[in-house]
């Protein structure tokens, strides 16, 4: 079966047409996938952000802790004194 010449040139239009469509979906499917690359790396990012400031909140909550803890003791230690200084005043007075 011979082909005509205006069949020939369809046939090999149609298959140039089909060649450049597959080349355009792979094309197409390799920047998709670049940006989603790159969107992972953001967001990536964006973790990694969020845990450094998770660990500095953990720490300073820490040290509010020890800052809470270490006043409470002054406060007794204030109070001890304050007392002990009451006592003087008496035996002093007295």
């Amino acid at each position: 079966m011979s082909l005509s010449p205006t069949e020939t040139i369809t046939f090999v239009i149609g298959v140039v047409m089909c060649i450049l469509g597959i080349c355009t979906f792979v094309v197409g499917m390799l920047s998709r996938a670049k940006q989603d690359g790159a969107l992972n790396a953001k967001v990536d990012n964006a973790i990694q952000g969020i845990a450094e400031i998770q660990a500095t909140l953990k720490d300073q909550r820490n040290w509010r802790e020890d800052i809470g803890v270490r006043i409470g003791e002054i406060t007794k230690e204030l109070e001890f004194m304050n007392h002990e200084i009451k006592e003087l005043k008496q035996a002093i007075n007295s």
